[in-house]
């Protein structure tokens, strides 16, 4: 499964990644590396989230962003 991530670098200079499939699933850094970093670090929480509240036991992986 691919997953496409927007990223853009805010006026203060900060790097913002989106998953714009995702409602709420975002992160930033000072750098685009840093941002999609955390962007994959939110994910995992995102889908863990989600698991959780649609008691789903099914083991979720993000592989690639």
């Amino acid at each position: 499964m691919t997953i496409n991530a927007t990223v853009y670098r805010e006026p203060d200079g900060r790097w913002t990644a989106e998953l714009p499939s995702f409602p709420g699933c975002a992160s930033s850094g000072e750098t685009r590396a840093e941002a999609l970093s955390n962007l994959q670090e939110a994910a995992l929480l995102y889908f863990e989230d989600d698991a959780v509240e649609h008691e789903m036991s099914t083991t979720r992986e993000l592989v690639t962003i």
